[in-house]
């Protein structure tokens, strides 16, 4: 997949079809967009596009209401090519793009821009200055500009249609595995490995601390059964989410013990991917009572790992 960043003006070898939207999640109605462009482009023996943007438009449109994010880019971006788009094109959602006339958003990026041929979009789609521009107006200028549109409609799961905002919530209750059925996969949450206060190892359990991108939405305090790649090895990870009241904590801390593993992670990028809750946090009277708690999270992850 060939990644454009910015309005760089015809990027594209030829027609293209193109899928547009913001993607927060790639979850299964976005794979359904994205896959139905990709057919179109096989059957007409075009290439296939993603038209997106570098943040989510309410970053610029209203920061108060803007959500965190289920994916970084760089999980965004391969979670797309992983459907087998052509071309990847990400426009900057500034004060430019949200002044941008409907009109003009068809004339300069689909038009000139990708040489769109057939335009796909999810129900409710919106664009241009205040959100006046939808899927009437863009039938209408796709007949005077020579591509057609397709509405692709919205994926069911547990009778109502799957989104980001219904996976953000499921995430903010711990309800990972609900999450995981509207992605079509595990939520990953991606962070670098920082040093922390080596508790976890004083008690037999040595953990990755993770320090996650300021803007990427995480699962709500708890434990965790979880998956980490690390060198083409998966391991089997108990991942704490909380203030360690035990401990008398007081900010949150994100940390997994990896486990069988053996190493220095300190600067490393890893993802998390998370299977199943185990528990909410809790307070223990004594490190004995805490540490066999934590021998019975590893027991229980390990089990789950090994039957996912």
């Amino acid at each position: 997949m060939r990644t454009v960043h910015g309005l760089t003006l015809a990027p594209c070898e030829g027609p293209t079809a193109v899928a547009i939207g913001t993607f927060d999640g790639v979850h299964l109605g976005h794979q359904a967009l994205i896959r139905s462009a990709v057919q179109q482009a096989h059957t007409g023996l075009i290439r296939s596009a993603v038209l997106t943007f570098d943040r989510h438009p309410l970053e610029t449109l209203d920061p108060r209401r803007a959500p965190l994010l289920l994916d970084t880019p760089d999980q965004r971006q391969r979670h797309i090519a992983a459907l087998g788009v052509d071309l990847l094109l990400i426009a900057p959602f500034d004060d430019a793009m949200r002044s941008m006339e409907a009109e003009d958003f068809v004339t300069q990026v689909l038009v000139r821009g990708m040489a769109a041929s057939t335009v796909h979009v999810g129900q409710g789609f919106v664009f241009g200055r205040g959100r006046r521009g939808d899927a009437d107006l863009l039938r209408t200028l796709g007949r005077r500009m020579g591509f057609t549109v397709n509405v692709v409609p919205a994926v069911l799961v547990g009778g109502f249609p799957a989104s980001s905002s219904r996976a953000r919530t499921a995430l903010e209750a711990g309800d990972v595995e609900g999450v995981a059925s509207l992605l079509g996969r595990p939520f990953e949450l991606a962070g670098t490995v920082v040093a922390g206060d080596r508790i976890g190892r004083e008690l037999g359990y040595p953990t990755a601390n993770l320090r996650c991108a300021v803007r990427q939405a995480t699962p709500a305090d708890g434990v965790y059964a979880t998956t980490v790649h690390l060198d083409g090895v998966v391991y089997a990870g108990a991942c704490s989410i909380g203030t360690r009241p035990s401990m008398g904590g007081t900010h949150r801390v994100i940390e997994v013990h990896l486990i069988g593993f053996a190493g220095d992670l300190y600067g490393r990028v890893i993802e998390v991917a998370f299977l199943r809750r185990l528990r909410d946090q809790q307070r223990y009277d004594s490190r004995d009572a805490l540490t066999a708690q934590i021998a019975r999270d590893v027991q229980d992850t390990a089990r789950i790992v090994a039957s996912y």
